[in-house]
């Protein structure tokens, strides 16, 4: 260990420093990860051209491929979101059209409401803590 006061010793035992050094190592690691990711797994990763001449082209084709990569993850979950609503409307008709859906109050939440004693208001139901799942037996 170099003598207290040098620079040397400044530099091994400076705690800022070497918190420094720790996060950027970790941060380069995690970015090298992500990219190695995105490159084995994007079917838009053939778009990217890592070209050492123009280093900065390179990474403006790993942008843009990036950017076409999120745009096509948006375009398929606002599919899959669209497809498992009407999903649900087909149900909500089915259900309907063979009379397993009760209509009014029972209706609510898509089924899925509060619901009491048949005979008794909401409003009794709710005073004496009556509470089922819409298809449970009592």
């Amino acid at each position: 260990m170099p003598p207290p006061g040098t620079w040397a010793h400044w530099f091994l035992t400076n705690r800022a420093l070497h918190f420094y050094f720790s996060l950027s190592i970790l941060f380069s690691l995690a970015g090298i990860a992500s990219v190695m990711n995105f490159m084995k797994t994007s079917p838009y990763a053939g778009l990217v051209r890592w070209e050492f001449s123009h280093p900065i082209d390179g990474v403006r084709s790993f942008w843009d491929a990036l950017r076409m990569h999120w745009e096509n993850e948006s375009r398929l979950a606002v599919e899959k979101r669209k497809k498992m609503l009407e999903e649900v409307e087909k149900r909500g008709v089915y259900r309907k059209a063979h009379g397993l859906e009760e209509t009014g109050e029972a209706g609510r939440f898509g089924g899925w409401g509060l619901r009491g004693n048949k005979g008794k208001s909401e409003t009794e139901n709710q005073q004496e803590g009556v509470v089922a799942v819409e298809g449970e037996t009592r």
